[in-house]
């Protein structure tokens, strides 16, 4: 089973990084989960977000605006500082993508 699930992880994050580079731009935070599901792949808000967060993002394969980064920004009691509010690809992601780096933890 946990190998099973470890390669539906690794696909995940694949077809985020390919929705990321066929959107073009910054990709709204639930917009990105819709499009997952268009896709086939039904995650969970939590899981999306961990896969961005816990990934991605410290791989340098995605940018991540979360709700602090906005001009604005106050604190609020109906979200968090460190709400996800979109994503987009960084170069080093669509360098993953074009397989000019290898990385066994995302299937493309």
């Amino acid at each position: 089973m946990a190998n099973s699930d470890n390669e539906r992880h690794r696909r995940e994050r694949g077809v985020i990084l390919e929705l990321l580079v066929q959107a073009q731009q910054a990709v709204a935070f639930t917009s990105l989960w819709r499009m997952m599901d268009g896709r086939g792949f039904t995650v969970t808000i939590d899981g999306l977000r961990f896969h961005l967060a816990n990934y991605l993002e410290p791989q340098g394969y995605i940018t991540l605006t979360r709700a602090r980064d906005l001009p604005g920004w106050q604190d609020s009691p109906n979200v968090l500082p460190s709400e996800v509010i979109s994503v987009k690809i960084a170069p080093k992601g669509i360098q993953v993508l074009n397989r000019s780096i290898e990385d066994p933890e995302v299937v493309i």
